[in-house]
C-alpha cells in the first residue's frame, strides 16, 4: 500500500480516522468489524451481529440461524469469513433526479453512519471499515456522503471521550472508497471539519 492510497486524521487522541482508496475486501482481515450496506432490508439472518437501519429507526438484532441473505450478502463479498465481525445496514435515499439531498434526507444518513459505529463499538471492535454508505446506488452526492459520514464520526469521538476509553475499545476508523470523487470528498470533509491529518 502506497501513500497515496491512503489518508489518515486524528479523531481524538488514541482515535484514528483512515480513508483507504482499496477494496472493503482487503482491508477486511486487518478489522474487527465490516460494515456492509444495501438500499433494502435484507431477510435470513447469521450468527455474527447484524445492524438494520430502516426508516428511521436502528436496531440491534442478535440471530441465530447460520443461512439466508444476510450471510449470502456478506459472503458474495468475501467478507463473511474474513471478519469477526459484520454490521449491516439499510441505507436511507436520496430521490433519483435530485441533484442534492435535503436536511431530513441528510440527517437518515448521518444516523445511519451514527448507528453502524455504535453498534461496532458495542461489539468491543478496536477498529471498524466502512463503505461510502450512500454514496452508490442509493443516489447521495458523494460530497454531501461525506459530510454525514465525518459528521457521525465526530459526534462518535466526542460521546466516547466523554465517557473514556475505558467504555470504548475502538481505535480506528477506516473507509474503504471506491472511486477518486468519494476519496476527494471525504479528505476534503475532514480537512473542513479541522482535523489534523497525520502520517499513514
Amino acid at each position: 500500500m502506497t501513500s497515496a492510497s491512503v489518508r489518515a486524521f486524528a479523531l481524538r487522541p488514541a482515535l484514528a480516522l483512515r480513508l483507504h482508496a482499496r477494496c472493503i475486501t482487503e482491508l477486511a482481515p486487518a478489522a474487527h468489524a465490516v460494515v456492509t450496506s444495501s438500499h433494502a432490508p435484507l431477510t435470513g439472518s447469521f450468527y455474527q451481529t447484524i445492524l438494520l437501519y430502516h426508516e428511521g429507526a436502528a436496531r440491534r438484532v442478535r440471530l441465530r440461524a447460520d443461512r439466508g441473505a444476510a450471510r449470502a450478502a456478506a459472503d458474495r463479498q468475501g467478507l463473511w469469513r474474513a471478519a469477526r465481525h459484520v454490521v449491516h445496514c439499510v441505507s436511507p435515499r436520496c430521490p433519483w433526479g435530485a441533484e442534492a439531498a435535503d436536511a431530513a434526507q441528510l440527517a437518515a444518513l448521518q444516523a445511519t453512519y451514527a448507528a453502524a459505529l455504535e453498534c461496532a463499538d458495542g461489539l468491543g471492535a478496536a477498529s471498524v471499515v466502512l463503505p461510502a454508505v450512500g454514496a452508490g446506488v442509493c443516489n447521495y452526492p458523494p460530497v454531501q456522503a461525506a459530510a454525514a459520514a465525518l459528521a457521525a464520526c465526530q459526534a462518535f469521538a466526542a460521546g466516547t471521550a466523554e465517557t473514556g476509553s475505558t467504555f470504548s475499545a475502538m481505535r480506528e476508523i477506516s473507509f474503504s472508497l471506491f472511486s477518486p470523487a468519494t476519496v476527494s470528498a471525504f479528505g476534503e470533509a475532514a480537512a473542513a471539519d479541522g482535523l489534523r491529518e497525520t502520517a499513514p
